[in-house]
């Protein structure tokens, strides 16, 4: 590909509608593999950085590219060609390849065989080609494509590199017409612009819509401007290893091995039996000496700690980042670029976290830090995907108090969650529901929503709760009406439904009422015109209509934020240290 389209991907992958598309259909192909997955092309990595839930390794063929694709995913990148891969055998649960087996480098045939060897047995292979062989343009020249492919076609291949239950759909249907236009008339000669570009923020939002639209459809589409398929290796008695590269010669970036085997190893490839994820606002008063009482407990497996600044406004970062430096424990601290809210916090820090299990807490020292390795082998002994607390008494205000009792009823209505299970921030989760809740990537997370849209194998135990220690809750009434929302809108159909009730109900009392007025006039003469009755029945129906309107445009305009790319995190800062100290700081751009 030439160095100028790995500039411009590098650029536009992480907003651009074509790479979300790309990337939500891949991760949703492997939402339910667990193991180290390999993205064999990897690019400039910008899949790599959406992947963050899952063991994930690179390969790319150009060196700088893969230089880029480290940095932007922190995950490993070889480099190498996709004709004889630096693994060994049965090394990965999933292989992903976007758009590779079309370039001129490539040898489908020798490539497909590759991913087979490196796939265990009843590993999965997912691949995107572009379809069609009559649509090449001058952006396939550019990227160095020089096949396209059909549905049929592309199941042949796998079937013939011994691949077994083949699965191919045509996606990007709607904007195929578009494509033919742009492509075969608007720029078809060979100094037309790259594909690759910046579009307005309101067709790049219409375009990613249009994209959302199709995967919803529960039917296979015709045609499309590209396939994607998905094939599995069938089981046989090779056994699975490790992901070790086998290419005696060095990459032109250093590849950490030891770190790789560690990752994917015999046993588990979890760093830590446990981690904290501590989101950090207006906690400079308290969280060093959280920090001080988590590193006196000794979890099963070892902690890590993850500290996520989210834009406080005092002087967290700086004690944040002395505490990188002293902590005697591994400690990550990351520092959003904004106040995003405390479950985008969350998300971020689970994103970071690589423990068997994880335990959110808040920052106030409210949870008593040594409830943690209750909680922890609780969940660890029993084999609870999650465990949340519950309080005997509540130290909050009571109007928090009240807010909280609130949430909780109307989470029974509006979640799928077990009656009577109080929702708590101080909670514990496996590593395969943070895998699966961090793959959630709207700018509207509710954590707990997410939770039990995966698992039901949930518990709770009893623990104290105290005072807080200084300052006052960072929680008001605008930030508990927004929490509400989220919950209500985000994770349920049920005030859409509420309103087609409200709806039906006053269309019903309409009807009653127009049938009593109109009798009234038959049977009685000297009806004077009800002014009151006339506004009584204006205003319910004009309140009811509005409430409607309301509640449709909460959810019209979360459709539209989301589609339109908003972020839900974006990292400033990452740095690591304590006892698993790094010198430098390694400073990012990335959304969380």
């Amino acid at each position: 590909m030439e160095p100028a389209e790995y500039a411009l991907m590098d650029d536009a992958e992480a907003r651009m509608w074509w790479y979300r598309a790309l990337h939500a259909r891949l991760i949703d192909a492997i939402s339910d593999v667990s193991g180290p997955v390999l993205d064999a092309g990897c690019g400039t990595g910008g899949l790599l950085a959406r992947l963050g839930g899952h063991a994930r390794f690179g390969l790319e063929y150009d060196a700088g590219a893969a230089r880029r694709a480290a940095a932007k995913s922190g995950a490993p990148v070889a480099c190498g060609s996709i004709n004889a891969l630096p693994f060994a055998d049965a090394s990965f649960a999933a292989v992903l390849s976007a758009d590779v087996l079309c370039h001129v480098g490539a040898d489908p045939p020798v490539a497909l065989a590759e991913l087979r060897r490196v796939l265990r047995p009843g590993g999965r292979l997912v691949l995107n080609m572009p379809a069609y062989q009559w649509l090449l343009s001058a952006h396939d020249r550019r990227v160095h494509n020089t096949r396209r492919v059909t549905a049929r076609g592309l199941r042949g291949w796998l079937a013939a590199a011994g691949f077994a239950r083949i699965r191919t759909r045509y996606w990007n249907t709607l904007l195929l017409p578009l494509m033919v236009v742009q492509r075969k008339l608007l720029a078809s000669g060979d100094a037309a612009a790259s594909d690759v570009a910046a579009f307005p923020p309101s067709v790049d939002a219409i375009f990613h819509a249009a994209t959302v639209l199709e995967r919803w459809l529960p039917f296979a589409l015709p045609a499309g401007g590209s396939v994607l398929a998905i094939a599995e290796r069938p089981l046989d008695p090779v056994p699975a290893a490790p992901p070790i590269m086998t290419n005696p010669e060095p990459a032109p970036m250093p590849l950490p091995l030891a770190a790789l085997q560690a990752a994917t190893g015999s046993g588990s490839h979890h760093a830590v039996g446990l981690s904290i994820v501590i989101p950090v606002y207006r906690g400079a008063a308290t969280i060093a000496g959280l920090v001080a009482e988590l590193a006196k407990l000794r979890p099963e497996g070892g902690m890590e700690v993850v500290l996520v600044n989210d834009g406080s406004p005092d002087n967290s970062a700086e004690v944040c980042r002395a505490l990188v430096r002293a902590a005697p424990l591994p400690l990550t601290y990351i520092e959003h670029a904004r106040n995003y809210g405390e479950h985008n916090a969350v998300m971020t820090g689970l994103r970071h976290a690589r423990g068997a299990y994880v335990i959110t807490m808040d920052d106030d020292l409210q949870n008593p830090p040594e409830e943690v390795v209750r909680l922890y082998d609780h969940a660890r002994l029993g084999g609870w995907d999650v465990v949340y607390t519950r309080y005997a008494e509540k130290k909050h205000a009571p109007w928090r108090n009240l807010g909280s009792r609130f949430a909780n009823k109307v989470a029974d209505w509006l979640l799928d969650k077990p009656k009577g299970l109080y929702l708590s921030s101080f909670r514990c989760m496996s590593a395969l529901v943070v895998r699966s809740v961090t793959r959630y990537r709207g700018p509207y997370p509710y954590v707990d929503g997410l939770i039990m849209q995966i698992t039901q194998r949930i518990d709770s135990i009893e623990v104290r709760h105290l005072p807080r220690a200084e300052g006052r809750s960072n929680y008001n009434l605008r930030r508990l009406v927004r929490l509400w929302l989220n919950l209500a809108t985000s994770f349920s159909l049920a005030p859409l439904r509420l309103a087609i009730f409200a709806g039906a109900g006053m269309a019903l009392l309409g009807t009653v009422g127009a049938v009593a007025t109109i009798a009234e006039a038959l049977l009685r003469q000297d009806t004077p015109s009800g002014w009151a009755s006339t506004m009584t029945v204006v205003l319910l129906v004009a309140g009811v209509q509005s409430m409607i309107l309301g509640v449709l445009g909460e959810y019209v305009g979360r459709t539209f934020l989301s589609a339109n790319g908003k972020p839900q995190g974006t990292v400033r800062l990452v740095e690591r240290g304590g006892a698993a100290a790094r010198a430098d700081a390694v400073h990012t751009d990335e959304a969380a």
